[in-house]
């Protein structure tokens, strides 16, 4: 259970730096959750406070070359649902979910 600060946090970095994408009908996960940052402090305290998703490393191409990335994201209905339930009033993006 998120403190009202963190869903207020979680919400907002989702709106910021985030999308939410949605899946055919066919699909086991019917959204999938996505915040992409330069920062591993702010990715890692995405896993840390939903307490579910996974984190990816990368790199981005920039015009002065490549920089690192980091990509928290979740797919599983049951943490997505769970996310709206307790950030959906913070983010836009996330009130498209229907749970």
């Amino acid at each position: 259970q998120m403190t009202e600060a963190e869903a207020a946090w979680i919400g907002a970095m989702i709106e910021a730096e985030g999308s939410v994408a949605f899946a055919p009908p066919s699909s086991n996960h019917r959204a999938k959750v996505t915040v992409v940052n330069t920062d591993p402090e702010i990715i890692s305290a995405m896993l840390r406070v939903t307490g579910a998703g996974t984190v990816h490393f990368g790199k981005a191409r920039t015009q002065l070359g490549r920089k690192p990335i980091f990509v928290w994201w979740m797919s599983r209905w049951r943490d997505v649902q769970e996310l709206v339930r307790q950030s959906g009033q913070y983010s836009m993006k996330l009130q498209k979910v229907t749970v």
